[in-house]
């Protein structure tokens, strides 16, 4: 095979793509479709709107396949935790519960009190405590008839996966981030599952992924093309798109949320690591991604809604950066940040109890943020480096958030090594090279970094007096 090509379907909180990538000498990216993902209130619960995201999925791919390439398959990548519970007919019972709803207040603490303990907990999974882990939300379902009637529960990118070619799937780095999978076994925890009444036969078996799952659905009449399993978890997907020439390196993966952390042969479940809020979470390729999740481009989004929902986020960042900037610092993982409904609002409280003077304009809210976001990157990587008992070379940052350059360059300020940005398509590359692997299109590893340098703008930014 001298060339390959095929979709991407990356599911983001924010919007969702349908992307074309061709690969021979480079890998070259085109956005076929994409639309905004939205959560909607259905009946007192914060829901992701399926049956749109199916419909617009498939004007999509429609208008892929009416582009008369030679496509081999298509794949699925998304966020994290969230789930569709199937009744006994293969149809989704209810809207699925977004992960920022609030039926998962007081979750955690109920878990470990009456059901079993923090330390117990985060050394059989890995997983460190946060409010939108599948297992608080599955807590907080518990007894009810509904989650009673699945037959099947899939995580989000799976069940897409499984609309598209009807076969039930549950893939291992999405099933990983759910605190129900056991970190040794990389199984489903059965004594979990049955603390929350729930029967290990709901679940599909997490599966590895660089496989071919199925042929496409019918109705599209595109016999040739297959749906491949990949890193269902998008942050698992856009660690494969690292260009990385040492392994002693860090990562971050921006975006809504960001994720930053490092490569281990082992999940870290030490006192710190969990005081910490470090997480494990399973790759594909035998290694686990230890790292924390912290607030991330959220913040730049609201604001921006709130403050100028006219400008388009270059200008947004011209605006910022011809600005003087203001020394603020807040804590960006504040949980007042998390779903607000004025993300000024929260700012301006939480910058009171700190003593800064009152931001004033939209680029001071703009400093404010991104210094704040690099603050605790400069504060995570301290972590990552005393846990792996050792300094760290290098920090890639991958994803939309490498965007700004300001955001870069006061990361690598924070953080005191080189931080190379890119690729910006993170998950969309990560999805597109496991497809690749799946028809066994690459003969070495190496030629995976290559290619990646080869095609995508990488820069370097290195640290200056802050």
């Amino acid at each position: 095979m001298q060339s390959f090509s095929c979709l991407a379907i990356d599911m983001g909180a924010g919007s969702i793509r349908i992307m074309l990538a061709e690969i021979s000498e480079s890998i070259s990216l085109s956005e076929v479709h994409r639309f905004n993902n939205e959560i909607i209130k259905v009946e007192g619960y914060e829901r992701w709107n399926l049956p749109m995201i199916l419909k617009e999925i498939e004007i999509g791919l429609q208008k892929a396949f009416l582009l008369g390439k030679n496509i081999h398959s298509v794949a699925v990548d998304s966020w994290g935790v969230d789930f569709v519970l199937l009744d006994e007919n293969e149809t989704a019972l209810d809207l699925p519960v977004a992960y920022r709803d609030a039926r998962t207040d007081g979750m955690q603490e109920k878990w470990k009190t009456k059901f079993l303990d923090e330390t117990s907990t985060f050394e059989k999974t890995g997983i460190n405590f946060y409010p939108f882990n599948s297992l608080f939300q599955f807590l907080s379902m518990r007894g009810e008839k509904q989650l009673q009637q699945a037959k099947s529960i899939m995580f989000m990118a799976n069940y897409i996966a499984f609309y598209l070619c009807g076969v039930k799937n549950n893939e291992l780095s999405l099933s990983s981030t759910t605190q129900l999978l056991n970190k040794d076994s990389l199984n489903w925890d059965e004594e979990i599952l049955n603390k929350l009444q729930i029967k290990k036969e709901q679940f599909p078996a997490p599966k590895r992924c660089g496989m071919i799952l199925g042929n496409l659905n019918s109705k599209w009449n595109q016999d040739a093309v297959k749906v491949c399993l990949v890193p269902s978890h998008d942050t698992a997907a856009a660690i494969e798109s690292i260009p990385y020439q040492s392994n002693n390196f860090a990562y971050i993966s921006t975006g809504t949320w960001c994720v930053m952390g490092m490569k281990s042969n082992h999940p870290i479940v030490s006192e710190k690591a969990f005081s910490e809020g470090i997480t494990n979470e399973i790759t594909d390729v035998d290694y686990f991604k230890v790292h924390k999740n912290a607030m991330g481009l959220w913040l730049i989004q609201k604001l921006k809604e709130e403050l100028a929902p006219e400008l388009e986020y270059g200008e947004f960042e011209k605006r910022i950066a011809a600005s003087e900037p203001s020394k603020a610092i807040i804590d960006s993982n504040d949980e007042r940040l998390y779903n607000p409904s004025s993300m000024k609002t929260a700012f301006d409280e939480i910058i009171a109890e700190n003593g800064f003077e009152k931001l004033s304009s939209l680029e001071a809210y703009g400093w404010c943020a991104y210094r704040s976001l690099a603050a605790s990157f400069g504060r995570i990587f301290s972590v990552l480096e005393e846990l792996k008992d050792d300094e760290i070379e290098v920090l890639h940052m991958i994803g939309g958030g490498i965007q700004s350059e300001i955001l870069c360059q006061l990361t690598a300020n924070a953080v005191g090594v080189p931080v190379i940005a890119g690729p910006i398509e993170g998950a969309t590359i990560g999805n597109v090279l496991w497809q690749a692997r799946a028809f066994n299109f690459f003969e070495k590893e190496q030629q995976v970094e290559t290619l990646i340098r080869n095609s995508f703008d990488i820069k370097t930014y290195y640290p200056k007096a802050d």
